[in-house]
């Protein structure tokens, strides 16, 4: 049920409804501004199309500076948490490799003294059977 409402509310979502919005608001205030240019409260050599357009355009420009700076910041946030990701699995690689290191040491050191232990006892073995006593 969350990740529904997460999906319904997407930036895409709210771009498309605040462009509804606009054009909603454009119909409604081009006929308040047409009714006062007939009410002769504002004059005549102004074109209230015009003025609505201009007004609309920078709120249109504000509304999408804003979508772009949140897409920016969420992508911008994404790639921060990625470089942390490979910084920290860097880490976890060089910690696992160290260890691999030691282990084939610990091996080799393991395998030389298996070998000396076997000459010794090879040496030893050989020296009490040729023993006369």
């Amino acid at each position: 049920m969350s990740s529904q409402i997460d999906q319904l509310f997407t930036n895409q979502n709210y771009f498309l409804a605040f462009f509804i919005l606009l054009i909603i608001l454009y119909f409604f205030l081009y006929n308040k501004i047409k009714k006062a240019f007939e009410t002769r409260y504002i004059k005549n050599d102004i074109n209230p199309g015009l003025i609505l357009t201009l007004v609309l355009i920078v709120i249109l420009i504000a509304g999408m500076s804003i979508y772009y700076e949140s897409i920016f910041k969420e992508i911008s946030f994404k790639y921060t948490h990625s470089v942390m990701n490979k910084d920290l699995l860097e880490d976890e690689v060089n910690y696992y490799k160290k260890e691999l290191e030691r282990t084939a040491d610990s091996k080799d050191r393991l395998t030389k003294s298996k070998e000396e232990f076997e000459n010794i006892y090879i040496h030893t073995r050989d020296t009490l059977t040729a023993c006369p006593w």
